[in-house]
C-alpha cells in the first residue's frame, strides 16, 4: 500500500498539526509520501485561486512518479485550489486502483465560507444545517472585502456547482458527528467519523495553590479572531458584577486591538488580562493554575482540541451549546453551556464553577482512547484497506 498525503500548508493551525502527526504515524507502518502546496510555489492571483492549471499539472506529475493506491487529501482551497480534485480525477483514469480520502477540517465542501456562516451588520450568523447554496450566495460571507466575498463564491461555484469535483472523493472523514451531519445534509457521500489525534499531555509540571482566594480564574487560549466570540463574551461579563473572577486571554490575532478597546470601554482592565501568545509547552504546563476554560466561539466549531487539552489539565469547561463544541464537552465528561441572549445563564455557570473550584482537579475524559494517535493511525490504515478491498471486489 502506497499513500500520498496532500495539504495546502506545511505550517499553520490545527489542520496542519493533524497532517504532520498523520504523516509521522503512517510512515512507521506503511509507505507514505507527503505533498504541500507551499512546495509547489504556485502563482497566487484571482484566477489561480479559482482554478490553478499550474497546480493541476504539478499534482498530475507527482501522481505519475509513483503508483499510489491512496491519496489522502486535507485542506486544498487556499493554495492548491479545487484544481487538485481535477488532477485526481484525471489520475483515476489511468490508475484504476487509486482511491481518494478527504479529511474535512471545516465546511468548505458544503459552503463557500468554510466557517459555515455569513455576516450581518458585521456580526456572525451561522447558517442552518439545511440551508442550500443559493441562500449562502445571497449573503456576505467574507468580512474583508467585496472582492474576497466574490472570489470565495466564484471558486466554490465553479468547483461544486458547475463541475462538482467532489465526486472524485471516495470517502470523507470528519472529526465530529456534527460536521458529518452537516456534510450529509448537503450531498450524498460516505462519511466516517474519526477523531483528530491528540497525544496525552504531561500536566505534572507546575504546582498551583487554588485555595489562596475565592476569585474564579478563567482562561481562554486560541486565535483572537471574530469567530472566537471574545467580544460577545466580554460584553456578557460586563453585566456580571457580583462574582469575583479574572480572565486571562492567551493568544494573538486580528481582533487584539478591538478587544483591548472593548475591555477599556467596559472598565474591565482589572479583571481581564491579555497575556499574548505562549510557547505551546509553557501554555500547557500553566493551565493548572486556572479553574475554568472558556471557548466562547460564535461559529460552529468543528472539533476543538483546546477543550480536550484543558480537560486533561483538570479545568472545568464552558462553551455555547452549538456545533462540535457540544459533543466535545460531552466527550470530556461534561461542562457548562451559556447563551449569548441570556446573561443569567453565564452567571449561573460562574456561580457553580466558583462553588466547586476548590475541589481536587482531575480529568474526566470519557473515552480518551478515541483521541490517541495510535487509535487514529489504526483507523486510517483500516479505512485504506477497506476502500482498496472494496475496489478489488468490484473488479472481480
Amino acid at each position: 500500500m502506497k499513500v500520498l498525503i496532500i495539504n495546502d500548508h506545511k505550517d499553520g493551525g490545527g489542520a496542519e498539526s493533524v497532517v504532520a502527526m498523520q504523516y509521522q504515524l503512517l510512515k512507521e507502518a506503511i509507505s507514505v509520501d507527503i505533498l504541500y502546496g507551499d512546495e509547489l510555489s504556485p502563482e497566487i492571483n484571482i484566477f489561480s485561486y479559482i482554478y490553478s492549471y499550474k497546480v493541476k499539472k504539478a499534482v498530475v506529475n507527482k501522481l505519475k512518479e509513483a503508483n499510489y493506491d491512496i491519496v489522502h487529501l486535507h485542506n486544498f482551497y487556499h493554495i492548491l485550489s479545487p484544481s487538485v480534485l481535477q488532477a485526481l480525477r484525471q489520475a483515476k483514469k489511468t490508475n484504476h486502483r487509486l482511491k481518494v480520502i478527504y479529511t474535512a477540517h471545516d465546511y468548505h465542501l458544503v459552503c463557500p465560507n468554510s466557517g459555515y456562516y455569513y455576516l450581518k451588520n458585521k456580526s456572525i450568523v451561522n447558517f442552518q444545517i439545511n440551508d442550500k447554496w443559493p441562500w449562502m450566495f445571497i449573503n456576505n460571507i467574507d468580512k474583508r472585502s467585496i472582492i474576497h466575498n466574490l472570489l470565495k463564491k466564484a471558486q466554490w461555484f465553479n468547483a461544486y456547482v458547475i463541475h462538482d469535483y467532489r465526486k472524485v472523493i471516495d470517502v470523507i472523514t470528519a472529526p465530529s458527528f456534527f460536521l458529518k451531519q452537516v456534510i450529509l445534509a448537503h450531498f450524498n457521500a460516505e462519511v466516517r467519523m474519526i477523531r483528530n489525534p491528540s497525544a496525552p499531555i504531561n500536566n505534572d509540571a507546575g504546582v498551583f495553590d487554588k485555595t489562596a482566594d475565592n476569585k474564579l480564574q478563567l482562561v481562554f487560549f486560541g486565535r483572537l479572531s471574530i469567530e472566537k466570540g471574545l467580544n460577545n463574551f466580554i460584553k456578557l461579563l460586563s453585566q456580571i458584577n457580583d462574582i469575583p473572577y479574572h480572565l486571562s486571554v492567551i493568544g494573538d490575532g486580528p481582533e487584539y486591538h478591538e478587544l483591548t478597546k472593548l475591555v477599556a470601554q467596559y472598565r474591565l482592565t482589572d479583571k481581564i488580562k491579555f497575556i499574548g501568545k505562549m510557547v505551546r509547552s509553557d501554555l500547557l504546563s500553566s493551565l493548572k493554575k486556572y479553574d475554568l476554560f472558556v471557548l466562547p466561539s460564535v461559529w460552529y466549531e468543528n472539533a476543538p482540541m483546546s477543550i480536550l487539552e484543558a480537560a486533561q489539565a483538570g479545568l472545568m469547561i464552558a462553551t455555547p451549546d452549538h456545533g462540535g463544541m457540544t459533543e466535545m464537552v460531552e466527550a470530556v465528561g461534561g461542562g457548562y453551556h451559556f447563551n449569548y441572549a441570556d446573561p443569567g445563564k453565564l452567571r449561573s455557570c460562574l456561580i457553580d464553577a466558583q462553588r466547586v473550584k476548590h475541589q481536587k482537579p482531575q480529568s474526566h475524559i470519557n473515552d480518551f482512547a478515541a483521541f490517541l494517535p495510535e487509535t487514529f493511525c489504526s483507523k486510517m490504515i483500516d479505512l485504506y484497506k477497506e476502500v482498496l478491498s472494496n475496489q478489488s471486489q468490484t473488479h472481480e
